[in-house]
């Protein structure tokens, strides 16, 4: 969308408000400028469907299972921290102030 909008505001605005069917012509009518974006989302693409598959094939124990553990730290992440205090190992800095005699 921004190879188009850089094209001229026009183009922009047909891919943003035409999203499927302006992109398809804007990138048939400019495939030099909108080549390597295309491949690009192509290949986002393709990881999120290899991410889905990939969730997909997993057995529903082991589904369940990570379900859990995402409550779990749900739970965890949802303590009030005023009790605790934070654990460092360095000495607290003192400035040492100059006098002037």
């Amino acid at each position: 969308m921004v190879v188009a909008f850089r094209t001229t505001i026009v183009w922009g605005l047909v891919t943003l408000l035409i999203p499927f069917w302006g992109s398809l012509v804007y990138i048939a009518m400019h495939w030099r400028r909108s080549a390597k974006p295309f491949f690009l989302y192509l290949g986002g693409l393709a990881c999120i469907g290899c991410a889905v598959l990939f969730v997909m094939a997993l057995p529903p124990e082991q589904l369940k299972a990570l379900s859990e553990s995402d409550e779990k730290q749900t739970v965890i992440d949802e303590e009030p921290l005023a009790d605790k205090q934070p654990v460092t190992d360095k000495k607290p800095v003192t400035s040492k102030k100059h006098h002037n005699h």
